[in-house]
């Protein structure tokens, strides 16, 4: 009875020959399929779902290092953008703020205003208009008093 090879002890040397002869593992084979379809003007496109998958992972390898600096770029040009808004947000805090006190003096003064003018009607008001007080009699000595020497009359 015969043993079927996948069943028969390997020996490494022979799967190297084996690989040599048959021109390497698979991922040789792929690439040769990739620069050959590449030379005859045709896209690499993988077939099966193992060849996608290993097709995406060389891909991302290649990329990365664009991924990693467009990712980097990404922020720095994120940072260049905050940094104008949050001035122009401290500017518009200062304005704001400005606008503020300026309209609570304008209330202040309006207020300052309106007390002193209140106050002058108020003393308008009460000012008492002259009154006409009658003369008071003058005591005058009388003849009589003098007469008698008592000087003033009573």
């Amino acid at each position: 009875m015969t043993v079927h090879r996948s069943c028969q002890p390997q020996d490494p040397e022979c799967d190297r020959a084996d690989d040599q002869a048959r021109g390497g593992d698979g991922g040789d084979r792929a690439a040769r399929a990739a620069i050959g379809t590449s030379r005859a003007g045709r896209d690499y496109a993988p077939v099966t779902l193992r060849g996608v998958f290993n097709a995406a992972v060389t891909e991302a390898r290649r990329l990365s290092v664009y991924i990693e600096r467009g990712t980097e770029w990404l922020r720095e040009i994120g940072r260049r953008a905050r940094e104008p808004a949050a001035r122009i947000a401290g500017l518009a805090e200062v304005a704001a703020q400005t606008l503020r006190q300026a309209a609570q003096e304008r209330h202040a003064a309006e207020a300052a205003r309106q007390e002193r003018q209140a106050r002058e009607l108020a003393r308008q008001a009460v000012k008492p208009e002259p009154t006409i007080v009658p003369k008071q009699s003058i005591k005058v000595p009388s003849i009589v008093a003098l007469s008698k020497g008592r000087g003033f009359s009573r």
